[in-house]
This record gives C-alpha cells, sequence and structure tokens, in this order.
C-alpha cells in the first residue's frame, strides 16, 4: 500500500514530526509483517529530507515498531504496540498517545479532598489527616476509554494552594503550572489485575478483562514526595514494552 498524502512538517522538531506522522501512517495503511516504501518514497509523502527520514525510521527500529532486514526493506513488527509506554522515560500520557498517531480525550475529571485508607498518606510521606486532593479521570484513545488515573496530591505545594479545578489534561504540567514544581523521577510498580466495579464503569470492560496496574510514586529532584498515582490500563489497547539490546 501507499501512503497518503501529508502536511508538510516544518523545519522545528521535524525528526520528532516525522516520527509521529510515520506511526500515524503506520497505523493506518500498514497491517503487522508489512513492508514499508522505501525511504525516498516516505520522506517524499511527507516533505523531508531524507536524512530526517532516516533518522525517523532509525528512531522507530530501535524501539521495536520497525525491523530493517538489509537487502528486503522496513517492515512493521507484528510483535510491538505502537502505543509505546516505556517505564523509562516520564511523559504526560496525552503526549504519548498522540505521538503514537492517535487520537487522545480526556473524560470524566473529578476531584476531591481525600478522606480513605492510611496507605495513601504513607506513600506521600504525610501523616495521615494533612489534606490531600484524589484526582480522579480517562483518557480516550481513539474515542475508546483506555486508561483510568487516579492521582494523590498535597493540597499545599511550595506554600501554594493547588486549585484542581485548573488541571487542564495531565499531572506534570498541572503541578509545573500550578507551583512551579517539576516532577523529576517517579518509582513504578506494575502488577495485572482483574477489574472491580469501579473499574469497569470507568474503562467499559467486565471483570474477566486483564487490565495492567501501575502504582507511582513521584518525586522532585531533591527527592521531595510530590504525588502517588494508580493507574489501569487496558491491554487491549495500550501494553508496555522493553527492547533490550547487546552492548558490546
Amino acid at each position: 500500500p501507499e501512503v497518503t498524502a501529508m502536511e508538510p512538517i516544518n523545519r522545528q522538531s521535524r525528526s520528532s514530526a516525522a516520527r509521529s506522522s510515520l506511526k500515524g501512517a503506520i497505523r493506518r495503511e500498514f497491517q503487522p509483517g508489512a513492508c514499508l516504501p522505501s525511504e525516498r518514497e516516505l520522506a517524499q509523502k511527507l516533505g523531508v529530507s531524507r536524512n530526517t527520514m532516516r533518522e525517523a525510521l532509525e528512531s522507530l527500529r530501535a524501539s521495536g515498531i520497525l525491523l530493517r532486514k538489509w537487502g528486503l526493506g522496513t517492515f512493521v513488527n507484528p510483535n510491538a504496540a505502537l502505543i509505546e509506554t516505556s517505564l523509562s522515560e516520564l511523559r504526560p500520557i496525552p503526549e504519548i498517545v498522540r505521538d503514537s498517531g492517535y487520537r487522545c480525550q480526556m473524560k470524566g475529571f473529578l476531584y476531591r479532598k481525600y478522606d480513605g485508607p492510611a496507605p495513601i498518606w504513607s506513600c506521600l510521606q504525610l501523616d495521615p489527616g494533612i489534606p490531600i486532593w484524589e484526582l480522579e479521570r480517562v483518557y480516550l484513545v481513539d474515542e475508546e476509554p483506555a486508561i483510568y488515573l487516579r492521582d494523590y496530591v498535597p493540597t499545599v505545594l511550595n506554600g501554594v494552594q493547588l486549585d484542581p479545578a485548573a488541571f487542564k489534561e495531565d499531572m506534570i504540567t498541572f503541578l509545573r503550572e500550578q507551583c512551579g514544581i517539576s516532577l523529576d523521577y517517579t518509582i513504578t510498580f506494575v502488577e495485572p489485575v482483574l477489574a472491580d466495579e469501579i473499574v469497569q464503569g470507568k474503562l467499559a470492560v467486565s471483570g474477566q478483562v486483564p487490565l495492567l496496574l501501575t502504582k507511582q510514586i513521584g518525586y522532585t529532584d531533591e527527592g521531595r514526595t510530590l504525588l502517588y498515582t494508580e493507574g489501569y490500563q487496558r491491554t487491549d489497547k495500550l501494553s508496555f514494552h522493553i527492547v533490550r539490546r547487546r552492548y558490546t
């Protein structure tokens, strides 16, 4: 198949833009295992130089999305998900989804003062009873519910009262805009689970559908605890994969 015509990419971040556009084209136009057109043809379709296209192709190959078979061509890897969720890179979920060529929309955003089990305070290294916001939301991927998140964050950070009503789309941006704090790194635990009644309703799944549950504690670069997050991800929409390479 041929890649359909696309809008030319501007000079800024050409390789990154080419990578994103190429992933979208792969999702729309090619089946797993299919061979892509030549590097020259792809560069012409996206309106970029062959060097830029070569960088984009190499980036997708390094992440496992593409397989380059010398003398035969470049193929879509049938064993890799197109939504890349790396455990080693801290990025907003909407950005990850859109860079993979999918539409992303947030819905069902709610917030409340937390008044639940004590382990949440322990994760945040706070004494029980100190005010905490609980924020929840669902991310749609191509209009289907795929990810359900619950964030827990102190009501005051850096001497600033957090206003959950100002939350736009992702926690990283929210913390930076509200109180000038950068989320530097997280410690994440991943486990397979079945959905309880609440999660079934949020993600439109039955109790027999396997999900990935991530439990994540976020820190500043000084090691200060910022937030605790529980995320439920539909495995038919999104999965973690790790590419390991031999270094010599």
